[in-house]
């Protein structure tokens, strides 16, 4: 049978399979599976996704790339790899894997997604009963660090609701940037932001929020002698759709 012509957006997959720190998108192409796999720093396989699927190594073989990130590969036997964006990879069942340092890891599965995340017969069950709410300490979220001393901790990796905490030293500022795709909503925890959106400037402090459409060209700065703490909780990862500016 030939191929129709056929294109289908990221925003719209098929099925998700939520597990902490990340989640795997399954969208169909002309009869193929192809999956797309988001994880936060802090993610591994052997912790956050065989709890789901009951097996002590991944048995799925994979075929795919890497668009983000970096992350390391353990097979059964001890050979190890690091896999990083660029990199076509072919991995075996039976192996870890789990994300290198402190940006989000994004790759594309060929082979595999079909049956990768899938709950075998005795743990399908609503993933609230799997994961149930809790609170969450950020001293326990994966962590990472940014721009001249900033932090930040991801509190939640979901495919329709990203949030993570961030900390500005006194002094500090964002690359200018803007999303294609994904809103955002900051949420000024703890100090004063000065916050530039398309260009016009404004003071956001203790208790307010600023909501940033998708397309608009934004930075924060923390011009005060004391650190900001804020929220931001975005409609999808925003590092997948993130374009840095001058």
């Amino acid at each position: 049978m030939p191929l129709s012509l056929q294109v289908v957006p990221t925003t719209a997959p098929d099925d998700v399979r939520s597990f902490p720190f990340g989640y795997f998108e399954q969208f169909s192409l002309a009869g193929q599976q192809i999956g797309r796999a988001v994880y936060a720093p802090g993610w591994r396989w052997s912790e956050h996704v065989a709890p789901l699927v009951g097996t002590s190594s991944c048995q799925v073989e994979h075929i795919g790339l890497v668009t983000a990130g970096r992350a390391a590969v353990r097979m059964d036997d001890g050979t190890e790899v690091i896999i990083a964006a660029g990199d076509l990879f072919s991995i075996p069942a039976g192996h870890d894997s789990w994300v290198l340092g402190d940006e989000e890891y994004v790759s594309l599965h060929f082979l595999g997604a079909q049956d990768y995340a899938a709950r075998s017969p005795e743990r399908r069950m609503p993933l609230a009963s799997v994961r149930p709410p809790t609170p969450i300490d950020p001293h326990d979220a994966a962590d990472f660090s940014w721009g001249d001393g900033c932090e930040g901790w991801t509190l939640l990796a979901d495919p329709q609701l990203h949030v993570v905490r961030e900390r500005m030293p006194a002094g500090t500022a964002e690359q200018r940037h803007q999303h294609e795709h994904t809103a955002q909503l900051y949420v000024i925890l703890d100090g004063e932001a000065t916050v530039e959106v398309s260009g016009d400037e404004m003071v956001v402090t203790t208790g307010q929020s600023i909501e940033l459409p998708k397309g608009v060209t934004h930075q924060i700065r923390n011009e005060t002698a004391d650190p900001l703490e804020f929220l931001v909780a975005s409609s999808q990862a925003p590092r997948q759709d993130r374009i840095d500016l001058p």
